[in-house]
């Protein structure tokens, strides 16, 4: 991702994903510093414990940036299906 916020930087992920008759979930939660270019940001995400274990297969992943700048604050969404390895 590319950021230029002045402030650190939130991103908050859920993680959902078919697993058999039931669905697996669960989110994360990272901040970090802004670089003004572009950042690769690790966020690690559980599945909840009171439901089904992530497997491999297709996931559904969304992300939330939250960020304040000089001339304010905003955010960006994204929503992308993904591939589970581990």
């Amino acid at each position: 991702m590319t950021c230029n916020a002045t402030d650190p930087v939130e991103v908050f992920v859920t993680v959902t994903q078919r697993v058999g008759k039931g669905v697996a979930a669960g989110s994360g939660f990272a901040s970090f510093g802004c670089t003004g270019g572009g950042q690769d940001v690790v966020v690690r995400v559980t599945a909840n414990p009171s439901g089904k274990a992530f497997v491999r297969g297709k996931a559904v992943v969304e992300a939330e940036v939250f960020g304040c700048g000089r001339r304010g604050c905003g955010s960006e969404t994204d929503s992308e299906t993904v591939e589970l390895r581990r």
